[in-house]
């Protein structure tokens, strides 16, 4: 109906709940409890890769990729490198 561009009152199909409730109702908080009877495993990550080496074996026509600098420090390939395999 919303798509439609109608807005019916819907708020007219429910009784009216006048605001705020009396001081004498009854609180609900006390009658909702957790159900500790289950345990549940919840593994326990490292937030941070302390480090990653891995060994790359270049043919003479991927030479170039050796080359490739960040900057001014040391050599470094550019990401989608660090999980290429390399030719068997």
């Amino acid at each position: 109906m919303y798509t439609e561009g109608l807005n019916p009152k819907v708020e007219r199909l429910y009784p009216s709940v006048a605001f705020p409730v009396p001081r004498k109702t009854p609180m609900i908080s006390n009658l909702i409890r957790w159900n500790h009877g289950h345990s549940f495993h919840v593994p326990v990550y490292s937030p941070v890769i302390r480090g990653f080496r891995r060994e790359f074996h270049f043919d003479k026509e991927d030479s170039y990729l050796l080359e490739y600098k960040v900057g001014a420090g040391p050599s470094s390939l550019p990401q989608p490198f660090s999980c290429w395999r390399g030719r068997h």
